[in-house]
């Protein structure tokens, strides 16, 4: 009798903590959108047309990017956890895709740190870029993946790709343009990859699915091995010398170029395992330009 009175009683809890984890997220929604918000109005406010980024604005261009791309994830994985609590119970209790600890503790953290870099680094020509970036992330935080198909992937795929930014502003190059058009084939092709994983499982849950396009496996095979071709020749075509930015762009270089092999033999590797590791490189390989353009 107990035993069913306290079923009854979590039955009846369940609707409440559901509100209070929509209601979470939503504070999570706002709390990314002022913070955004709020770089691109200091960044406005103290940028200086024509200075040079020093090593010490770089490093907090980094950090507020790593939070940045930090809150978007844990959104999204907030927002899934509770659609996953309503419609995929099991899923839920595997505790599948639950926001790690680290990353809630460097939102909160790297807040603060992000408001500091829209004072200190000047974002002029770079400013476009970031809003941007921004949109994507907002837009891709509200679940605007699910909802579009492959446009979202294309927009989640483009913000990705635009963290090489800072590098190419500092001075163009052909090369470090390439390697833009080498992110966004890799993140295109990690993102349709992860819905060629999440449908089935959407399907049995009575989720509506939208097509990504058709023959999308064969589109995702595509984009890896094109953006490892582009990777290889970049490593072939880059000059002689064995200068420290040379040789940590080729060091993060080629760590993608094993990660789009990946992509290209999925069965390597589980899926989620990919997905985690591309957020990790995606961290390290903007660090690794950041140290390649202050030594």
């Amino acid at each position: 009798m107990s035993a069913n009175s306290g079923m009854g009683f979590n039955t009846l809890q369940l609707p409440t903590k559901i509100h209070h984890a929509e209601i979470l997220a939503q504070l999570f929604r706002m709390g990314n959108s002022t913070l955004l918000g709020a770089l691109a109005v200091f960044s406005v406010d103290e940028t200086q047309l024509g200075r040079h980024w020093a090593g010490f604005d770089l490093v907090l261009l980094f950090i507020s990017w790593t939070a940045l791309a930090a809150t978007a994830y844990a959104i999204n994985d907030l927002v899934d956890r509770i659609r996953d609590r309503v419609n995929r119970p099991d899923r839920y209790l595997q505790r599948v895709d639950q926001t790690p600890l680290w990353i809630i503790a460097s939102v909160m953290i790297a807040a603060g740190v992000a408001l500091l870099t829209g004072a200190f680094v000047p974002l002029d020509r770079f400013l476009v870029l970031e809003i941007a970036w921004s949109c994507c992330a907002i837009g891709y935080s509200f679940g605007l993946k699910r909802r579009s198909g492959l446009l979202a992937n294309l927009l989640t795929a483009f913000c990705v790709a635009t963290s090489a930014s800072p590098g190419l502003l500092q001075g163009y190059s052909p090369k470090i343009l390439s390697l833009l058009l080498v992110l966004f084939l890799l993140m295109l092709a990690r993102e349709i990859w992860k819905d060629i994983e999440d449908e089935p499982g959407d399907r049995l849950a009575g989720l509506r699915t939208i097509p990504i396009l058709r023959g999308k496996t064969i589109a995702a095979r595509s984009a890896s091995a094109i953006a490892a071709a582009g990777c290889v020749a970049l490593i072939l075509g880059r000059p002689p010398g064995f200068t420290f930015g040379m040789i940590s762009s080729g060091l993060g270089i080629a760590g993608f170029v094993a990660s789009a092999w990946l992509f290209a033999w999925p069965d390597i590797m589980p899926a989620r395992r990919i997905q985690r590791l591309h957020r990790y490189a995606a961290i390290a390989v903007f660090g690794v330009f950041i140290a390649g353009s202050i030594l």
